[in-house]
């Protein structure tokens, strides 16, 4: 029906342009809005990074469909972003050009403004685009409550208002309206955790201290959009106290995120009979997994970002973690063993002694001397002693851990 609308109206509108008053501007506004409203607007991607506490760039890919059956031109506007309903906070001298002065259902307070760039827009509809956009927040209140929606929903109302002029028949015909689109963002819905591994972080028994960890896990982010959050700080939970303290830097795109955390067992927690041994027990026994829970504690790069990151709680599986750290240990051990007892290549110490055959007796000297020198280095003793037994006794903390990496055992 609007299509056919809308081609009166331009043939209209061309007679008009033509030959009649200009008052006819007003109904051709009114067409082109019937038009402009029944267009939908899909969001298919939203990155945001490079962030600070004014603001961040900003990319987007967005579709626009059911344009009308025409070609038609939509010059470049400013649209503001909202995730509430209610009444403006708009100064008055910009109420009169806001969507609130022309709609009975206003958005509520903006928390940024995006330029959208001017758009062609055919019969089938068109793709918008938003590329390294720099996007002041104008409203960190409002952009809290976007972020708390992003994180813990699964989908939350996105409203796009604003004002732009569309013009069809290389712009003879043209109308102004309001933009004002709401558009169903799916959100993270709580971010979901898979344990990969968890192992010492030095890979040593000796190195590095006794309560450090890292975690290898996949992070699923089930929304379309993208945040860069820099550097930040979680603990791991286990009957409400915290059990480690970790940190990475995540930059959350959607679908799965493999990310590595690193820091420290809590000591003072896992020694107290209430919590450390009954995880401990969990843990080591095969038919059980420990349910834990993932919080944010803070972020590094700007305060709105750290209150995004106080938003995240996440429940987690932990399976067996006392034995990959020590297995991580086992198999660091065994690989340096292994590399320990390999013998040198006897091609290579006869390529190396034709070489020196054809030097001169200084340099036959100084071969011979760095030969010695990395010889020294690897040398057995006849008991098969290798680069572990130089390791003097008082360095080694727990003396039955040193059994299970004695080479040969």
């Amino acid at each position: 029906m609007w299509d056919l609308l809308l081609m009166l109206a331009v043939l209209g509108g061309v007679y008009a342009y033509t030959y009649l008053d200009p008052l006819w501007q007003p109904f051709l506004d009114q067409v082109f809005q019937f038009v402009v409203d029944g267009s939908t607007l899909g969001i298919e991607s939203i990155e945001i990074c490079e962030c600070d506490q004014a603001g961040f760039t900003m990319s987007m890919v967005s579709r626009i469909a059911n344009t009308g059956p025409l070609p038609a031109e939509i010059d470049g506007f400013q649209v503001a972003l909202s995730s509430t309903m209610g009444p403006t906070d708009l100064p008055e001298d910009q109420r009169a050009h806001s969507l609130q002065a022309t709609t009975s259902t206003p958005f509520g307070k903006p928390f940024a403004n995006v330029l959208l760039p001017p758009l062609q827009a055919r019969p089938d509809g068109a793709t918008l685009t938003v590329t390294a956009q720099r996007v002041e927040i104008t409203s960190h209140k409002a952009y809290d409550h976007f972020n708390a929606r992003l994180i813990n929903d699964e989908e939350f109302p996105l409203y796009m208002y604003g004002r732009t002029r569309v013009s069809v028949m290389g712009g003879r015909i043209s109308g102004h309206v309001r933009y004002a689109k709401t558009v169903v963002v799916r959100g993270m819905g709580g971010l979901s955790i898979d344990v990969v591994e968890t192992r010492k972080r030095s890979r040593s028994v000796v190195k590095g201290r006794p309560t450090e960890v890292e975690n290898e896990v996949v992070v699923h982010n089930r929304s379309r959009i993208a945040v860069d959050l820099g550097r930040v700080h979680v603990a791991v939970l286990f009957k409400d106290k915290p059990i480690v303290n970790l940190e990475t830097d995540l930059f959350l795109r959607p679908g799965p995120n493999k990310t590595v955390l690193w820091g420290h067992l809590v000591l003072a927690n896992m020694i107290n009979p209430a919590i450390g041994i009954p995880f401990l027990k969990q843990d080591l026994e095969t038919t059980k997994v420990v349910e834990a829970v993932v919080v944010g504690r803070s972020a590094t790069k700007c305060k709105w970002i750290d209150t995004v990151v106080r938003q995240m709680r996440t429940p987690i599986v932990l399976d067996g973690t006392m034995r990959d750290l020590l297995s991580s240990v086992k198999r660091s051990s065994a690989t340096h063993q292994e590399a320990d007892s390999r013998p040198i290549s006897e091609s290579t110490s006869n390529h190396t002694d034709e070489t020196c055959s054809t030097a001169s007796s200084s340099s036959k000297n100084t071969q011979h001397k760095r030969r010695k020198s990395l010889a020294s280095l690897f040398r057995r003793s006849s008991s098969g002693r290798s680069l572990y037994s130089i390791i003097p006794e008082n360095q080694v903390s727990a003396p039955e851990k040193v059994t299970s990496i004695t080479p040969g055992t």
